[in-house]
């Protein structure tokens, strides 16, 4: 496997292992709490996802306001621009105001 991280990592052999919360959470990626993944680099990708959804807000909430996709997309432009990530709680309180949906986590 790549990335050095043989004997790090024992995936399931039965499909009963799969099932259990742990890998179901793996598989679809929603938290896969990877032990070769270092909690800074999580954060990161954590953060950047926050600072995507909101430059792009999704459109598939009909009843998300025009305003809050506008107050998004401009709280959030800068940091695309300047490709500052880290910190975003402006994000997340503007995310929080508004109720954006997340239909990734909303649909599985």
């Amino acid at each position: 496997m790549y990335g050095h991280v043989d004997g790090r990592i024992q995936f399931p052999s039965s499909p009963e292992e799969w099932a259990t919360d742990r890998w179901f959470n793996f598989t679809i990626r929603q938290d896969p709490r990877l032990p070769w993944l270092p909690q800074r680099v999580k954060r990161r990708i954590d953060n950047f996802e926050l600072v995507i959804n909101s430059r792009w807000p999704t459109i598939q909430d009909v009843h998300l306001p025009a305003w809050s996709r506008v107050v998004l997309q401009s709280l959030s432009s800068w940091r695309y621009a300047l490709g500052i990530y880290g910190l975003p709680l402006e994000l997340q309180w503007a995310q929080k105001l508004v109720a954006l949906r997340k239909p990734r986590w909303e649909s599985l």
